[in-house]
């Protein structure tokens, strides 16, 4: 049960670490798409 439960934590939080990068590289590509379509 506590092992299940740490196991969950863990999950949750590089799930979460993913996320993040993921949509701070998806803002990165947004503003890189803008200055490419405004040029």
């Amino acid at each position: 049960m506590f092992c299940k439960s740490l196991a969950f934590s863990v999950l949750a939080r590089e799930t979460i670490h993913f996320h993040s990068l993921t949509i701070s590289f998806c803002r990165k590509l947004s503003r890189y798409l803008a200055l490419e379509h405004f040029l």
